[in-house]
């Protein structure tokens, strides 16, 4: 096997998602964010923006709230992830209430000014 090819090489990578112990087989510089939707499955986490801008990739890693298109893989090794899949429904709904409660306000707003 020639240097370039090892480095090709996949490699295993284990973390702890969402609670559960988890192995996945990937490159080391692949996104934290494609294996967590495509190996894992956990579809919750979605790709908006891709440059780490618009916080829909957004996960805990070991506490820290991180845009898991911006992370490779490798760095999540041996971390704690928690994905939104974990989150109760009434938490996952707050952010979405926010921005529509927000919506409402200013729109309530400019129309007292017309």
């Amino acid at each position: 096997m020639t240097n370039k090819s090892k480095q090709r090489a996949k490699t295993e990578i284990s973390f702890i998602v969402n609670g559960e112990p988890k192995t996945v087989r990937a490159y080391t510089m692949e996104r934290l964010l494609d294996v967590l939707r495509q190996q894992l499955e956990l579809t919750g986490t979605k790709e908006g923006c891709g440059e780490g801008e618009c916080g829909s990739c957004s996960v805990l890693l070991d506490g820290m709230l991180v845009n898991s298109c911006l992370i490779p893989v490798l760095q999540a090794e041996g971390a704690n992830i928690v994905t939104i899949e974990e989150l109760p429904p009434e938490i996952r709904c707050i952010s979405c209430s926010r921005r529509f409660w927000n919506t409402v306000v200013r729109s309530a707003a400019s129309a007292r000014r017309e």
